[in-house]
């Protein structure tokens, strides 16, 4: 099971990775507007919790991301 992320967290990780919210929906799979309302403080959905992760610890590369 993903851990949990909270709002500052989901934040501080697109800014270590110089994304913006509506550029982290295209890697991610979601609206802009979903990504918005993370940012703002909705829970962050499980997958997208684990796969910012993956590619902040180095595990994924962005432009894999992109590729798929």
């Amino acid at each position: 099971m993903a851990r949990e992320m909270t709002t500052l967290q989901f934040n501080t990780v697109i800014e270590s990775l110089e994304l913006t919210v509506v550029g982290t929906a295209e890697y991610v799979g979601l609206s802009p507007r979903q990504l918005q309302r993370i940012a703002a403080g909705s829970p962050v959905p499980g997958p997208v919790a684990k796969l910012l992760r993956l590619v902040d610890n180095g595990k994924v590369k962005l432009k894999d991301l992109k590729e798929a």
